[in-house]
């Protein structure tokens, strides 16, 4: 995860930008973001902040029944690392398989700010070793497309048991 931590474009190059409140042109972007979640031992709990960066693969915008339009994408890589004085170590996740992932278009008029929805199944990891494997899904409201840092997403369904540890996701924030 080495770089400027601004999300961006790698490529197809394009020759016309689209105006802001308009979906990308179809491409591949790599985006950087923090998850949070919330590590508890019996009595004790932390928070735990990780550095994560996702390579997406963006298709181009399509119209839906309701006259607004819609950009489908399929996460291709996606990991998540924080440590975790609560466990010893270190904290990962790591995409399996990318699930059904899209970007929902806020209006007929203006595509961002747009419902972004991300899925996949994942693995969770503590030092290394595999401790879980779970579907998850991302939910949040972008004002741009890569979102935008202060952009957003609902991890809350992100809960992994381990005996008398458990992992919580709270909230995942844009990196850019």
């Amino acid at each position: 995860m080495v770089g400027s931590r601004k999300s961006y474009r790698i490529g197809p190059e394009i020759e016309n930008v689209q105006p802001a409140y308009l979906f990308p042109i179809a491409g591949d972007y790599i985006i950087y973001s923090k998850p949070l979640f919330r590590v508890k031992r019996g009595e004790e709990e932390e928070l735990v902040e990780c550095e994560a960066q996702m390579r997406v693969s963006l298709q181009d915008a399509a119209a839906v029944a309701d006259g607004t339009r819609q950009i489908s994408f399929k996460v291709l890589e996606w990991e998540a690392v924080g440590n975790s004085k609560l466990l010893g170590g270190e904290l990962k996740y790591s995409l399996l398989k990318s699930l059904k992932s899209q970007v929902t278009a806020g209006s007929e008029v203006a595509d961002l700010p747009g419902r972004m929805i991300v899925s996949g199944r994942f693995g969770a990891f503590l030092n290394g070793e595999i401790v879980d494997e779970h579907k998850g899904k991302a939910v949040g409201v972008i004002s741009s497309f890569p979102p935008a840092k202060g952009d957003l997403f609902d991890i809350s369904g992100s809960r992994i048991n381990l005996g008398n540890i458990s992992i919580e996701g709270i909230v995942c924030k844009c990196a850019n």
